[in-house]
């Protein structure tokens, strides 16, 4: 073994550092790119929150309407499976096999 300094160098020990030196970059780099989309991702969130409130302030007559239709359309759905579920047939005949 050499001595360079106060470091003791093995055969192979300069590999592993840097591989571990590699490592270590590329996991910074993954860190910086998520937070880079998160933060991206994050704005664009906010800005089609805020472009989505200009719009029921603009025009709320026409959201009122759709979510008037949308009540009614669903009340009726719901009205129509319940309808369902009572008219079910029953079969007339039941047969069991016995041995």
């Amino acid at each position: 073994m050499e001595h360079i300094g106060s470091e003791e160098i093995v055969p192979g020990h300069r590999d592993k550092i840097g591989l571990t030196r590699q490592v270590e970059l590329v996991k910074d780099d993954i860190v910086l790119k998520t937070h880079q989309v998160t933060e991206e991702v994050t704005r664009k969130a906010q800005q089609v929150s805020i472009d989505a409130q200009a719009e029921l302030r603009r025009d709320p007559v026409k959201w009122a309407g759709i979510a008037a239709a949308a009540g009614l359309a669903l009340g009726l759905f719901g009205r129509y499976l319940r309808y369902r579920a009572k008219v079910k047939k029953q079969p007339l005949i039941v047969i069991e096999e016995t041995n």
